[in-house]
């Protein structure tokens, strides 16, 4: 899993243990009749459940997944009669054994089990749910927590069918994976009981139950019932998600040209949820920031991100649910699908948000996770819980999903939209492996697919493509070789092994020519001669380009478009941080582009400066940087000013914060911080007085010069916020107050019940992360560890975990790493090796840079050449 040696023992030592984990074989679930009886006010619940399964062979033992689990009965029916079971625990493998006196033979089986459980308040398993004025009861069973609400065959590839009831308070309403069929009295007084449609075969971890008084707004898609549902206080904010979801559905339904597979869908916003969303089968859960925004009031970027995670959401419903991985280890063809799939959705439905090119900048910064030593490979090995959710991460949904779009650009779109719509067909309500989807691509394409797959699947890391050019009798000749990329230098001295099957779209002028790069070493000719080239076509490709020094002083050329600038943007600053370009030249790269005219490539271009100047500069470097970064954006500030003219894009409203945070935070621009503090202040009494895209912006400015009044203030507004977005501007806003006594304000109310166990962690993270803050937080958090475990729910303290990496000093590594031996996260170990070697990587930077950027300034400064451009747009789109 890590390309370290000691880990091959602790492997070979777990082997057997780590493998018992996988319920033995030898029952395969058919259906599944469940009943439960939630007690919301108790925080408990009671269940009835039948399972029809088939027995491969006799048995006298039946072994299932349950946690946290009372067993009241159980009894086993076959032909030859019913038996009692004796129930044997294993809470360390979360197993339940139901030990027969007679052993029965193979054929068809019934068990039937009466059971209770616990509504806890960690939002995995069956879950209690705290609203405005009530509780709520909701699901969350992904990866391995359906056994926490029913005794089950809780692994993906064993499908079953599900019948599903609740039975509710009078006054509430349940929400399941089907459609209500019934609605029946009792049995008691006060109950009523919800009987949902059968479901299709589907794996344990879909299955989704919600009990409350939840409201609901009803449209539809291609015929496609569609409600979304909140609860009573919130109702008001669901109309954009509404249509959001009927676009989604009919694009998803015209790409795959398969009809969505179910009957209807019901998408949820849920106060307290772990996970941003949750594909549930025909019941997709969200949290609230992700589904519920006041559409004439909300940012940009909210309204992006309901539409973007409803996208991921609902291609799920394709890949995912209709078709499964078999085994957790392949999660990356539920998660890597559903990322690669939003941008087309919401692109055709919104072009003006520059989907697509925002997928190039998301991959580069995959890029830079996968160049760690740390990083895993997509396809890799888990068995226990732990080990399964540590695989929820940027490489099973970035990286899978950037191989996917460099697939997808080297085969054509037609072609492997083919492959796709082949794959899910092929294996509708079932599962699959990695190989079985390469295989299916090789076939309808007839290229190498199952070559150039499994090079970027079974393989961990980025690969470093170096290219260099010359003309010769009226054709151009690249030679390529090919290493593995690190963002820490010293590696990068090192022999590099491995090989990949790399498909590398060049342009060469306005054509475009792809090639295999599957050696260390290689040599292509093209017809002409080229005064530039791109080793990158449409800035696609899942691996770093190294030009050769004269090429590279001359790029970006004319003709290159957005994709390419972006990453040509990136891969530039992964070099200098691996020590292969100077940050000088980085500089120089940044000098020649101006402010990018596309808003992506302008923040891929601004990216790196904070860390150059928190990290590579003396207190007189600072000041030059700034005065570099002012020229860069005073421009475009004055062009846009602080409010939105009429008609104005989105584009233009996303641009204008990430300038305005740009001169007021790096540039160190009075006259922003000034701005920002009155315009803060007419927002506090006017909500309709600022933009919200900009509003996160002014309320962090404002906060830098204010104090315990303002602080208040924005506290005061927290509580009483209309909306979710509202409520987090605020609360996140608390973090960018310095003042000691403020900091400990805000890390003591991140562990009160005041902030809800969903956002706890995250404030904590963002105080980590500020450098005016970080050593604040870290201390006390040392000191209030006990406190702050308590809030984490079962995978918010691998964020903590990976804010730690934010450290750039040997001592504070050290500090971090004896620490978490010590106090160990559950599901954080890899989270933790990251973190460590993001650390090492910028104590490395500093020491290679620093001085490489005193000198650059101090050239810039004596040249008077440090004008990027005057922020003015100068390339071709």
């Amino acid at each position: 899993m890590r390309a370290k040696a000691g880990m091959v023992f602790l492997l070979f030592l777990c082997g057997a243990v780590c493998h018992a984990q996988r319920l033995p074989e030898g029952v395969v679930p058919i259906h599944y009749t469940l009943s439960f009886t939630p007690d919301i006010p108790a925080a408990r619940f009671a269940g009835h459940e039948k399972i029809q399964v088939h027995l491969l062979r006799p048995t006298d033992a039946i072994t299932l997944n349950a946690a946290d689990i009372q067993f009241n009965a159980v009894t086993v029916q076959t032909s030859e009669g019913r038996q009692e079971a004796h129930v044997a625990l294993d809470p360390s493998h979360q197993t339940a054994t139901l030990q027969l006196t007679n052993a029965v033979a193979a054929g068809d089986a019934e068990l039937e089990i009466d059971f209770t459980g616990i509504l806890n308040d960690k939002l995995r398993g069956f879950y209690l749910v705290q609203g405005k004025t009530r509780n709520y009861a909701s699901t969350q069973f992904e990866a391995t927590d359906a056994r926490r609400a029913f005794p089950a065959f809780d692994e993906p590839a064993l499908k079953a069918t599900f019948d599903i009831s609740l039975t509710v308070d009078e006054g509430d309403i349940a929400i399941s994976n089907g459609a209500i069929v019934s609605d029946t009295p009792g049995p008691g007084p006060g109950k009523h009981t919800l009987q949902f449609a059968p479901t299709p075969k589907m794996s344990t971890y879909l299955v989704a139950m919600l009990v409350g008084d939840w409201k609901c707004i009803e449209g539809g898609s291609d015929g496609i019932p569609i409600r979304i549902c909140a609860t009573p206080d919130k109702i008001g904010l669901v109309g954009f998600a509404l249509k959001s979801s009927e676009h989604i559905l009919h694009s998803l339904n015209q790409y795959y040209g398969i009809p969505y597979p179910y009957k209807k869908l019901d998408i949820i916003a849920v106060p307290d949820f772990e996970a941003g969303a949750m594909e549930n089968l025909g019941a997709i859960t969200f949290r609230e920031i992700l589904l519920l925004v006041d559409e004439q009031h909300s940012s940009v970027g909210a309204r992006r991100g309901v539409a973007e995670v409803l996208a991921h959401e609902i291609a799920h419903m394709w890949f995912g649910d209709l078709v499964t991985m078999k085994w957790w280890d392949d999660l990356w063809l539920n998660e890597g699908f559903a990322t690669w799939m939003v941008s087309k959705p919401v692109g055709d439905w919104k072009p003006e948000w520059r989907e697509s090119l925002q997928d190039v900048q998301n991959a580069s910064g995959t890029l830079d996770v996968d160049s760690s030593p740390a990083t895993r490979q997509i396809r890799a090995k888990a068995s226990t819980p732990d080990e399964i959710n540590e695989l929820f991460d940027g490489i099973a949904y970035g990286k899978a999903a950037a191989v996917l779009h460099m697939v997808e650009q080297y085969l054509g779109p037609e072609v492997f939209r083919a492959g796709v719509k082949q794959y899910l067909e092929t294996y509708a309500h079932g599962n699959a492996t990695a190989e079985d989807f390469w295989n299916t691509l090789a076939e309808v394409s007839k290229q190498p697919m199952d070559k150039i797959m499994a090079s970027f699947v079974d393989q961990p890391g980025v690969p470093m493509v170096s290219v260099r050019s010359h003309c010769s009798d009226g054709k151009t000749i690249v030679e390529a070789t090919q290493r593995r990329f690190y963002l820490v230098g010293s590696l990068m001295d090192a022999p590099s092994p491995e090989t990949w099957t790399i498909p590398v779209c060049f342009k060469m002028g306005e054509a475009r020519d792809c090639r295999i790069v599957d050696q260390k070493q290689q040599e292509f000719t093209f017809d002409g001669c080229y005064a530039e080239f791109s080793a990158d076509a449409s800035g696609s490709g899942y691996y770093r380009t190294q030009y050769s020094g004269d090429t590279f002083r001359h790029l970006p050329g004319n003709s290159w478009n957005a994709g390419q600038r972006d990453r040509l943007v990136g891969d530039s600053w992964a070099l200098v941080q691996a020590g292969k370009q100077s940050v000088g030249e980085y500089l120089d790269l940044l000098r020649r582009m101006g402010a990018d005219p596309e808003r992506v490539v302008f923040e891929s271009e601004i990216q790196p400066l904070p860390t150059i100047a928190e990290n590579l500069t003396n207190p007189e470097g600072r000041a030059a940087l700034s005065a570099l970064i002012r020229d860069l954006a005073e421009p475009g500030v004055k062009r846009l000013g602080w409010s939105p003219a009429p008609g104005e894009g989105d584009d233009d409203r996303q641009l204008r914060p990430v300038l305005i945070a740009l001169l007021g935070n790096f540039g160190n621009d009075s006259k922003v911080l000034q701005q920002a503090a009155k315009s803060a202040d007419r927002y506090l009494r006017d909500r309709s007085s600022l933009d919200a895209s900009l509003a996160p912006t002014v309320l962090s400015l404002a906060a830098r010069t204010g104090g315990p009044a303002l602080y208040a203030r924005y506290l005061d507004a927290a509580r009483r916020a209309k909306s979710p977005e509202e409520f987090l501007n605020f609360l996140f806003g608390l973090v960018a107050f310095s003042e000691p006594e403020l900091v400990q304000r805000t890390l003591e109310m991140a562990v009160s019940p005041e902030v809800r166990s969903q956002d706890s962690p995250y404030l904590l993270v963002a105080l980590l992360s500020r450098p005016a803050t970080r050593k604040r937080a870290w201390s006390w958090a040392k000191q209030h560890w006990t406190e702050i475990q308590a809030r984490f729910t079962f995978s918010s303290g691998s964020r903590v975990v990976e804010a730690t990496g934010s450290f750039c000093d040997p001592a504070d590594r050290e500090d971090v790493q004896g620490f978490f031996a010590s106090h160990p996260v559950e599901s954080s170990e890899r989270t933790l090796s990251l973190a460590l070697h993001r650390i090492d990587a910028c104590i490395e930077l500093r020491s290679r840079q620093s001085q490489n950027l005193s000198v650059w300034l101090d050239n810039a400064k004596t040249n008077g050449n440090s004008k990027t451009g005057g922020g003015r747009p100068r390339l071709a789109n």
